[in-house]
C-alpha cells in the first residue's frame, strides 16, 4: 500500500500514512473541495430523482382519479336508466 494518498478526482495530495489516524487514512479518497463538490452533486441527483418519482406518482394518481370518475359517471347513468 502506498504511504501517500492523492485525491481520486483532482490528483491533489491529501495525506500521508503518518499525518492522520490509520482508519481515516484508509477511508480517505478525496480532498475537501472535491468531497464537497461530490456531496453537492449527490444531493442534486437525489433531489432530481425524488422530484421525478413524485411527478410520476402524482401522474398515476391523476390517471386513477380520471378512470374512477369515468366509472362513476357510467354507473350513475346505468342507475338512472333503471329508475
Amino acid at each position: 500500500m502506498e504511504s501517500r494518498k492523492y485525491c481520486a478526482r483532482c490528483g491533489a495530495f491529501i495525506a500521508d500514512e503518518y499525518s492522520c489516524d490509520w482508519y481515516r487514512f484508509i477511508r480517505l479518497k478525496y480532498c475537501t473541495t472535491c468531497a464537497a463538490a461530490l456531496q453537492a452533486e449527490a444531493k442534486r441527483e437525489f433531489k432530481r430523482k425524488t422530484r421525478r418519482d413524485t411527478k410520476a406518482k402524482l401522474k398515476d394518481a391523476r390517471d386513477m382519479i380520471e378512470r374512477l370518475q369515468a366509472e362513476n359517471d357510467a354507473l350513475r347513468e346505468k342507475l338512472m336508466e333503471r329508475r
